[in-house]
């Protein structure tokens, strides 16, 4: 597990927020999470738009300019390279340390689904990326500063103690509670018990306020957390993404996609160590 100092770490490193935008109101609906981030880390916030074609960068230009308004001004990033993903990466590298918060719903400009772009991101590096569903908002709710972790019902795994490693970090930086939560596989509350309290009882996480939680009943991981988030309000909710190849909802897991889609709160998505290197995303047809 990470030491203490890890959450120090990562407030001082967290030097550049990263929003990429298309133009759609999907898009823009990471601009508020992406502006909360950087104002919370001290960091300095930039958007990034790509497969701008010649013509369009007189609209671009000032829309990147002017998008955030004058309370914080962002460094816009324009590029034509068709592969957005890759020139996503591209960006986050040159202004590394960065953290990319991105939406992932909805449909662009030229009908390049969003979702498809973040699983592709998501896993081309090994860094963790916040996912903006369709409808996520800091919760105002009282004392809401607790990050939800949500783990496999399965046996202690290497990515398991990955997710825990680093929304332990995320919690330490934000100054935030932490919640392990699972689900009950086939209705076995004891066995899932155990292994939330095993994980909460990590010397690695002992300088956190961590609790666990077991949730059973109808609908699926991502139904009962939503209820869950719904009555105890959290402010992000972090998940891990297996990296598989394939369509969108194949590559994130489709659970994980679910559980996106219907969280009421931003999502720290985190996936494996990069084993594979993609290095093309989807791609706009030219019409």
């Amino acid at each position: 597990m990470l030491h203490a100092t890890e959450g120090l770490r990562l407030a001082t490193a967290c030097r550049n927020v990263l929003v990429p935008l298309d133009g759609s109101r999907e898009a823009e609906a990471a601009l508020g999470i992406g502006e909360w981030l950087a104002r919370w880390f001290g960091a300095e916030l930039h958007l990034v738009t790509a497969d701008v074609r010649a013509l369009e960068r007189y609209w671009y230009e000032p829309y990147l300019k002017t998008v955030t308004g004058e309370a914080l001004p962002a460094v816009p990033h324009c590029t034509d390279d068709r592969d957005v993903v890759a020139a996503i990466k591209a960006v986050a590298r040159r202004l590394e340390p960065c953290l990319v918060c991105m939406a992932t719903h909805g449909r662009s400009r030229s009908a390049a689904v969003l979702g498809s772009t973040f699983a592709h991101l998501a896993v081309a590096g090994g860094d963790p990326l916040v996912a903006i569903g369709p409808r996520p908002s800091l919760p105002a709710g009282p004392d809401p500063r607790r990050t939800v972790v949500c783990l496999d019902p399965g046996p202690r795994s290497e990515l398991t103690e990955r997710l825990v490693d680093r929304a332990a970090m995320w919690a330490r930086a934000l100054d935030h509670r932490l919640t392990l939560v699972t689900v009950a596989a086939d209705g076995d509350r004891v066995a899932a018990e155990d292994h939330v309290q095993r994980l909460a009882a990590d010397p690695g996480i002992d300088d956190l306020d961590v609790d666990g939680l077991v949730l059973d009943g109808p609908g699926g991981p991502h139904a009962l957390l939503a209820h869950n988030l719904a009555e105890r309000p959290a402010t992000f909710l972090a998940t891990a993404t297996h990296g598989r190849m394939g369509a969108a909802r194949a590559l994130l897991g489709s659970e994980t996609s679910r559980i996106i889609r219907h969280s009421p709160i931003p999502v720290l998505v985190v996936p494996p160590p990069p084993t594979h290197h993609w290095t093309t995303g989807p791609q706009v047809e030219r019409s």
